[in-house]
């Protein structure tokens, strides 16, 4: 252990220990793994804040909107085939 990881009583701090723990279990993931978990992480995180600050109507709302804009950029990316 180097000195700045030490603490009271020559114990670890919680912070280090947790950062070790998330590299060890994560370090071996591929790199699409741990993107795709950051991902979820997020949309989790947005979704509870919305339905937190707009509750269930707004947040079915915002969802269905979204699937809408998404659809419609679909479409109009798509290639026209003759």
């Amino acid at each position: 252990m180097t000195p700045a990881n030490l603490v009271h009583h020559g114990r670890q701090s919680r912070r280090t220990t947790w950062l070790c723990l998330a590299e060890r279990v994560l370090g071996g993931w591929p790199t699409t793994l741990r993107a795709a978990l950051l991902l979820l992480v997020v949309l989790v995180g947005v979704g509870t804040v919305l339905l937190a600050v707009v509750g269930v109507p707004g947040t079915a709302c915002a969802t269905g909107l979204g699937l809408l804009l998404q659809a419609a950029l679909r479409r109009t990316a798509r290639p026209q085939v003759a």
